[in-house]
Formats: C-alpha cells, structure tokens, sequence
C-alpha cells in the first residue's frame, strides 16, 4: 500500500486494509501451485507485511539490544485502546497474546524452505493464515468498532496516520523473542534494524505490482 492511498483512512480502515492485503497474499499464493518462484515471491510479501503488522525479527550479527522490536498496532493502537476504553488493558493483553502466537508461526514459517520441502511449507503457511484470520475477526468484530466509539473520527484519522508512519521505520522479519509492549527501547532498536533489514530485503524476491511495498 502506498503512503498516498493510505491518506484519509481511520484507523480500522487502515488495519482492515492491511488485514485484505494479507488475505490476497495467502490467496496469491495458492493460486501460483507448481510455480515455486512465483509462490516464494507471495510469501515474502505476506512475511513483510505481516512483520510489519504483528512481528519482527532482526538479522544475526546485529546487537542483542536490536532484539527489542515491537509492532506497529502494539506501539501506536494499544496505547489509545488502554486509555480509552474501559477493559482496554484486557483486551490487549488479550491480543498480545494472539499476537504471539502468530509471530511464532511466522517464524516456523521463515525458517522452512519452500523449495525443499513445499508440503511442509504450505502446512505451515495455511496453519499462520488459520491463526491470524481468527485473530483478524476477533480485531476487526470487537476491538477497532469499540476504539472507533470512544475516540471520534478526527482521532481515528490522526491514529491511522501514526500507524502507517511507524509501519515505514519497522523492521521487516518475524521475531518470536521482540517484547510486546512498547517500552524498554523497543521502538528505538526497532529504528536501529530497519537499515540493515532494508537491504536484505533488495535481495529477496516481491511479487511486481504497483504498490506492492511502501
């Protein structure tokens, strides 16, 4: 998604939008069976914006300290959610931990090579995708109606901004390790990755269409 068509989005615009996207990867993928290239090149998009939305990990040979990543929703919507709304503190406990188990998911995942092994790849691939869209329709269904009540539309859209802001400056690798909470440095080691990961990423192969990364 580009910075430009993310422009006046609410926050559970912005999240859904995110949440569509990953559902077109995971279904891109599918559609690409028999072609391996073309299916890596989907579940690399997948894994960069999952990253970015639920998890990160930072590359071996980087400072311990840069293990200290959180996510985008944990850094910018969280806060508001806890602040906001009367169980707010519940509720991302509650998602912190979903969010946990996707990034270990998202982790097996990475770690398994689709050309070696494809059926162990893509069980592991529908098994992320089965944990995250339940995740998704708990987020979407409860949470962001309940945020978008109690902020107002003005908030909303100055929330959204914020989030896809953040999202730029993330790292982009799942990390099953990275705190959920948006504090002891986390956001700071999370600016210090992305250098580093950035170039990774130029030697990873993306599926080609327009906006398919910012």
């Amino acid at each position: 998604m580009s910075a430009k068509s993310a422009a006046g989005l609410t926050i559970s615009e912005a999240i859904k939008r995110d949440h569509r996207d990953l559902e077109r990867f995971y279904e891109n993928f599918g559609k690409c069976a028999g072609d391996l290239k073309a299916q890596q090149g989907w579940a690399n998009q997948f894994i960069w914006e999952n990253a970015r939305h639920a998890g990160k990990r930072v590359p071996c040979g980087l400072p311990a300290t840069t293990n200290l990543c959180t996510v985008a929703e944990e850094i910018v919507v969280y806060p508001y959610m806890e602040k906001h709304l009367p169980n707010g503190p519940e509720m991302t406990e509650n998602d912190r931990f979903h969010h946990q188990e996707i990034k270990e998911r998202l982790a097996t995942l990475q770690n398994t090579n689709l050309e070696k092994e494809p059926g162990l790849f893509q069980q592991h691939f529908n098994q992320l995708f089965q944990k995250l869209s339940d995740h998704v329709g708990h987020e979407e269904a409860e949470d962001l109606t309940a945020l978008e009540a109690a902020i107002g539309h003005e908030e909303s859209l100055k929330l959204a901004d914020e989030f896809q802001r953040i999202k730029k400056f993330l790292p982009t690798r799942s990390i099953t390790q990275a705190p959920n909470h948006p504090d002891d440095g986390q956001t700071l080691a999370a600016f210090m990755a992305k250098p580093v990961t950035a170039i990774a990423d130029m030697f990873r192969t993306f599926p080609k269409y327009p906006d398919a990364k910012l």
